[in-house]
């Protein structure tokens, strides 16, 4: 590399560069290549890199742009902008502003604040967690995280987690776990555990969620999850049970109590018959107690578990019925219906969502998913935490925790953790942080923490701080710390500090532009 004409336009953004393995850091003038491309500050802020067969880009600030043109790999990291033109393999890690891309063979794009705009690829384009999304004429478009997304006249499209999404004149379309869906005129599209799904021309099949999995077995290994005697009290005493003598049948003399002694292995496995209430229930040292169990007629091994239920420390499967589970410090997990259940009054809980919608991950092995029809409501809880479900509700809690669910609530709780979340709503907590969502509501809070939203409003926060969001919109705050983010707006706040952000217009607040090093 040879630097020449060191007598452009200086500029105060700095660019860190890496061509064919080698560091250089530029500010002006221009670097050019043994090959004959060239690196060239054309603007202050503005870097213009041509014809490089190997080349990497980063920093120049939040106000800092990249422009690259006929490039082999080309890559971006934590710029403000970046526009890729006739390029071969395209990579963007952290975009405050935008990103172009056009007539590339495959664009990968991560973190983008602003808009991302891909046009005419040949191979694939992968977008995740990007503001508003536009793709036209791809072979293959890949979406994930993305708050508004078109996709216009691709062969093959899948999105996942996203806010808006508007499909037109795709060939296959796959669709999973999105606020509001159009479709227009696509061949063939598959829908499932969406919002909202418009229809205009096309054919589309709209998949519901799938019917609950079982769990794994119990007695797989030595020690089962409950390794204790569990007691079950039927209303129906007329059940088709076993007696004594091996027959079965209505003239069997079934009890109103039955002691379920579960084994410590396959090999220990009771063979005694029934016992009575009083011999029995001295020796029970299971803190809870399933009640109200099964409806006549009905097997209760046969049924298929819909939430897993961790209640101090032992795990129970809980089916969808009407069943309650006591704690041994006190309250209940109740099933109020199908698909839904309450806890109150307990010190420490966890609900898994075992009724799945299987999604594949990255590298097309199946993986988790969410059970978007169940619902979960806490209440007066010490320490509450959901996974994979529907909703989730929590009040009046100490802390609570959710991890991947469409709607996230918490009133007046002491802590609440929230990550990979569809649409979040919360009121009067002292400490939130949250990761990975779509909508975000926050009022009353003493602290806030947020990190990739598509759209987050905060009202009457003490403390907010907000990083890789979309659109951010701050009413009434008293320190409000923004990085990397599209457009901020609000007014009467105490004090504004913004650093690589697109637009910042807040009313009636002191707003201090600083660098992103002294926000971190």
């Amino acid at each position: 590399m040879v630097a020449v004409d060191p007598k452009s336009v200086p500029s105060a953004h700095l660019f860190t560069v890496v061509i064919d393995g080698v560091e250089t850091a530029i500010h002006e003038g221009v670097l050019r290549s043994t090959g004959g491309g060239t690196v060239a500050v054309v603007a202050p802020g503005v870097l213009e890199v041509t014809r490089l067969h190997h080349v990497v880009v980063r920093g120049g600030g939040g106000g800092g742009e990249v422009r690259f043109t006929r490039c082999w790999h080309a890559a971006a990291e934590d710029v403000g902008a970046a526009s890729f033109d006739r390029c071969d393999a395209v990579r963007v890690a952290g975009a405050a502003r935008g990103v172009s891309v056009r007539r590339c063979r495959s664009a990968d794009v991560e973190r983008c604040a602003g808009a991302v705009a891909i046009r005419r690829c040949k191979g694939a384009a992968r977008v995740r967690a990007a503001r508003e999304l536009r793709v036209g004429r791809c072979r293959e478009a890949d979406v994930a995280g993305c708050a508004d997304v078109a996709v216009e006249r691709c062969r093959a499209a899948r999105a996942d987690w996203c806010g808006a999404l508007a499909l037109g004149r795709c060939g296959s379309a796959d669709v999973s776990r999105c606020g509001a869906v159009r479709v227009d005129r696509c061949r063939d599209a598959s829908v499932s555990a969406c919002g909202t799904v418009a229809v205009r021309r096309g054919r589309v099949s709209v998949v519901e969620a799938q019917k609950p999995m079982s769990p794994p077995p119990m007695y797989q290994q030595a020690e089962p999850v409950l390794a204790s005697p569990v007691e079950i009290m039927s209303n129906n005493p007329y059940a088709n049970k076993h007696d004594h003598d091996g027959t079965t049948g209505p003239t069997a003399q079934p009890p109103s109590h039955t002691f379920i002694p579960i084994p410590r292995s396959r090999a220990s496995t009771s063979k005694h018959g029934q016992l009575t209430y009083p011999n029995h229930h001295q020796h029970q040292s299971n803190p809870m107690a399933l009640v109200e169990a099964k409806p006549s007629g009905a097997s209760t091994s046969a049924a298929q578990p819909i939430f897993l239920v961790v209640l101090d420390g032992v795990e129970t499967p809980v089916h969808d019925e009407v069943t309650t589970l006591y704690g041994a410090a006190g309250g209940t997990v109740t099933v109020t219906g199908p698909g839904q259940l309450s806890a109150e009054g307990l010190r420490s809980v966890l609900v898994r969502g075992v009724a799945v919608v299987p999604v594949d991950n990255d590298d097309g092995e199946g993986g988790g998913g969410v059970a978007t029809t169940t619902a979960v409501r806490f209440t007066l809880c010490a320490d509450a935490a959901a996974e994979c479900v529907g909703a989730a509700s929590f009040d009046r809690c100490g802390a609570a925790r959710v991890e991947v669910a469409r709607e996230v609530s918490a009133s007046r709780c002491r802590a609440a953790e929230v990550e990979r979340a569809g649409k979040v709503t919360l009121e009067r907590c002292r400490d939130a942080r949250l990761r990975g969502g779509g909508f975000l509501r926050a009022s009353r809070c003493r602290r806030a923490d947020v990190e990739s939203f598509g759209e987050a409003r905060l009202a009457r926060c003490k403390e907010a701080r907000l990083d890789w969001c979309g659109t951010v919109e701050v009413d009434m705050c008293r320190a409000v710390d923004v990085s990397r983010c599209g457009a901020v707006t609000g007014e009467r706040c105490r004090v504004v500090n913004a650093a690589g952000c697109g637009s910042v217009a807040v009313a009636r607040a002191v707003v201090n532009m600083v660098e992103e090093e002294r926000m971190q």
